[in-house]
């Protein structure tokens, strides 16, 4: 039996998390989650790949948005935004339409990471797909809207780690615990409530795993270990993406049963 052991939601792009006992599935993945994000004096997306600082960056929800701090001061953002201007900003291969959050919050933002940068929210009328599974649409993730991790991964992988490596490092949202390591590899569909999910690709990792989100510190793992095992097509795999098919706006909760409808062959070991 597989059993949700923990939902996550990033409000913004590369910054912290927010840990939730239950959450709402939507179109584009949980409410809010990469529903803002920072942009470049080239409207280019920010992440921790380039900027580990990012990392450092808490956030929190608030009765009117969001608040985020960063070592002793803080800023409110609202879920609402009066701005009008729309510009075209770039995430990864796709060109979206945003409009500014604000001067004064975008200002904020800048002052902490040492550059000019904006921080966005998707425009009104502007669409982002996910690749080869139209018509899902995601706002600022890198790819799919869900990204299910299983503990019994993460345990494999300390096995052979020297030291610990915490999930936060995978930054998913929906966290199972059950069953064999990865094998979240073999599911095509699945039931979590009354919501059915279909796999849409497997998550390829980047830099961002070997950053301690506590610190900000990089270091070689454990990109370097996962390089040994879970190498396929020269990307190295943990972790698999999902979209709702079914019952948008219904509830997902800690403690609530996984079911796997569907599977597909595994990845090759």
């Amino acid at each position: 039996m597989y059993r949700i052991n923990e939902l996550y939601v990033y409000p913004i792009k590369s910054m912290g998390g927010i840990s939730l006992k239950s959450a709402r599935l939507t179109d584009t993945g949980f409410a809010f989650d990469r529903y803002w994000m920072l942009v470049d004096s080239n409207r280019k997306c920010l992440t921790q790949r380039e900027f580990p600082i990012m990392a450092l960056f808490q956030v929190q929800f608030i009765a009117e948005g969001i608040k985020v701090r960063f070592n002793d001061t803080a800023v409110a953002i609202p879920n609402t935004t009066t701005t009008t201007s729309t510009m075209e900003c770039r995430i990864w291969e796709d060109t979206v339409w945003a409009v500014e959050v604000s001067g004064e919050v975008s200002k904020w933002f800048s002052k902490h990471l040492g550059q000019q940068v904006r921080l966005v929210c998707m425009a009104p009328n502007s669409v982002r797909y996910v690749k080869r599974h139209a018509p899902s649409k995601v706002h600022f993730p890198d790819s799919s809207p869900y990204l299910v991790v299983g503990e019994a991964a993460l345990g494999y992988l300390n096995e052979k780690n020297n030291s610990p490596i915490p999930m936060d490092r995978f930054r998913p949202n929906i966290v199972f615990q059950g069953g064999a390591p990865h094998d979240e590899d073999t599911w095509q569909t699945i039931q979590i409530g009354n919501c059915n999910f279909e796999n849409t690709k497997a998550c390829a990792r980047c830099t961002v795993i070997t950053i301690d989100q506590k610190t900000g510190k990089q270091g070689e793992e454990p990109l370097l270990r996962l390089s040994k095992y879970r190498l396929q097509d020269r990307k190295i795999l943990f972790g698999q993406y999902f979209k709702v098919v079914q019952n948008f706006g219904e509830w997902i909760r800690v403690g609530d049963t996984l079911d796997v409808l569907k599977r597909k062959e595994p990845l090759s070991p």
